[in-house]
């Protein structure tokens, strides 16, 4: 079984609340890095459009990036164009491009924002922009992926509380790496339930192999991106 058709628990519950026009809270994805958040945020909005119901999937760190549904917003009359960087005006831009596209929708539009945490103050644009939404009823609902604690994400912005269904994804579990990649509990103690270094397979890695994924891809982002990001909400 590969990665990308192993669904969790979460995907359907997710899926449950963002397909309902009437569900107005902000879906608020949380997790430790590689825990597989984004990989949850693609099935959904997979389901979502074999259900018919628009949605656009916005890694704000690589916005042009193959994934990205960028080109959906250029379509759209964006100014936006490739190789941008996303910073708050962007992000208000795409807020303002979903909302008019979930007016032309009979059942509204889904809009995935991932690493919505690169954003400075950010939550004090979605909080602006969720009033708005919610004051106008617009048939837009927004889902946010971030992979730091959720206390870093929502800074120090207490009226965002009442705004959000936060859904805290953790590490595989130890049945759910069994089922996938076939670890021994031995195993699983060891390497832990970090998905993506087994993507080839388990019995294709190797453990220098495992140990670089873990520096690069969890550790470092950890450091350069989350924990060195606090300084956005300090003042």
């Amino acid at each position: 079984m590969k990665i990308e058709t192993f669904e969790r628990s979460y995907v359907h519950s997710i899926f449950e609340r963002v397909s309902r026009v009437s569900h107005t809270r902000i879906v608020a994805i949380t997790g430790p890095r590689q825990a597989g958040k984004t990989t949850i945020a693609l099935q959904v909005r997979k389901k979502l459009l074999d259900s018919k119901i628009p949605s656009w999937y916005i890694p704000m760190d690589s916005i042009d990036s193959k994934q990205s549904d960028w080109f959906e917003l250029q379509e759209s009359g964006s100014t936006l164009r490739t190789g941008f960087q996303a910073n708050e005006q962007v992000l208000v831009e795409i807020w303002e491009r979903a909302r008019q596209a979930s007016l032309d929708s009979e059942r509204g539009l889904v809009l995935f924002l991932d690493e919505i945490q690169i954003i400075p103050g950010w939550s004090n644009i979605v909080k602006g922009m969720w009033d708005t939404d919610h004051r106008m009823k617009f048939p837009l609902r927004v889902v946010i992926l971030g992979s730091a604690a959720w206390r870093m994400l929502i800074g120090r912005n207490e009226s965002l509380v009442g705004r959000f269904d936060s859904i805290r994804v953790p590490h595989w579990t130890f049945g759910e790496m069994m089922q996938v990649f076939g670890l021994t509990a031995n195993e699983y103690m060891f390497f832990g339930g970090y998905p993506g270094s087994f993507s080839d397979g388990f019995g294709n890695t190797k453990l220098e192999e495992w140990r670089k994924y873990v520096i690069e891809s969890v550790v470092a982002p950890t450091i350069d991106r989350d924990i060195m990001g606090l300084g956005l909400f300090q003042n």
